[in-house]
């Protein structure tokens, strides 16, 4: 809230096609005036990237910015339409913090290697790190008049897409170079053969890796969404190492389905902003059917 304006952005909406049964809610930034109680579309957010950020259970909200903290600090500033991001100052795995409004100081608790659980609190400003980016937050929305000539453009370049990807789609079916996720039957299959050594958790995994894409996602990242689908009295190092058995187990799996060594199912690297993390990136490419 700002002023005499609620923002309602990002959450989730139900999917009857989706196996997880909810997908990403369409991009639109809403605007309520508290005092007329009437609703008005001022845009779309412009990232993407950022929906993992804005389900993140490390988040509070200052004076005039919204602030999810993942792998590092996002502010949100709506009014001035832009995302801010910064590092985590000596960074900490963190579990819960808050902000304090009168003082300006956070306070938190985190963990450390050991597992060592420790409290502290510090000037927000302290906090924060090193700045990383300055990005817009929403695109405002485009008159109605040219919104109408870029659908129409917008049609048909998607259906000159849709041809493109159907004639590419036959060509990947008939080569058998990658993986089918078929969405409505929760199945993957390769070479026109369903791969049934994939339990739940397994299966979860690689639409996690299929989401991210080409993209690496760090190792703590699959902890939260084991622990979404799992025992939610599991403690860490439980979920740790069945996170590391599911990995080897399904590195196995796709190897012998694929006929290919271990060593090129997953690529594994040390994260660049804490090299005491890692993250992981499946090689193996999966197609949505």
């Amino acid at each position: 809230q700002k002023g005499d304006s609620l923002y309602v952005f990002a959450g989730r909406v139900e999917d009857p096609t989706d196996v997880l049964d909810s997908k990403f809610a369409p991009k639109s930034v809403w605007q309520l005036n508290l005092e007329t109680l009437e609703w008005e579309n001022i845009g779309e957010h412009a990232v993407d990237n950022y929906f993992s950020i804005f389900e993140s259970p490390l988040q509070f909200h200052t004076e005039d910015k919204l602030v999810f903290l993942n792998k590092d600090i996002n502010e949100v500033d709506i009014i001035n339409n832009k995302v801010t991001r910064y590092k985590i100052d000596n960074f900490k795995s963190l579990i819960k913090i808050i902000y304090h409004k009168g003082s300006g100081n956070v306070s938190y608790v985190y963990s450390t290697t050991n597992e060592e659980i420790f409290v502290a609190s510090e000037p927000y400003g302290n906090f924060k790190g090193e700045l990383i980016e300055t990005i817009p937050f929403f695109k405002a929305s485009i008159p109605k008049t040219r919104l109408f000539l870029i659908l129409i453009c917008v049609g048909i370049l998607l259906l000159l897409i849709y041809l493109a990807y159907y004639k590419r789609l036959k060509t990947v079916n008939s080569k058998e170079e990658v993986i089918l996720y078929d969405a409505k039957n929760d199945t993957f299959s390769y070479n026109n053969k369903t791969i049934k050594t994939l339990g739940q958790f397994k299966k979860q995994l690689l639409i996690g890796f299929m989401e991210y894409g080409e993209r690496y996602i760090l190792l703590n990242e699959l902890n939260d969404l084991l622990n979404k689908y799992g025992d939610k009295n599991e403690n860490h190092t439980a979920l740790q190492k069945r996170r590391e058995t599911l990995l080897k187990q399904l590195k196995n799996d796709l190897a012998l389905v694929l006929n290919i060594s271990e060593d090129k199912v997953f690529s594994v690297r040390k994260y660049k902003y804490d090299r005491r993390l890692k993250e992981i990136k499946l090689e193996i490419k999966i197609i949505k059917k």
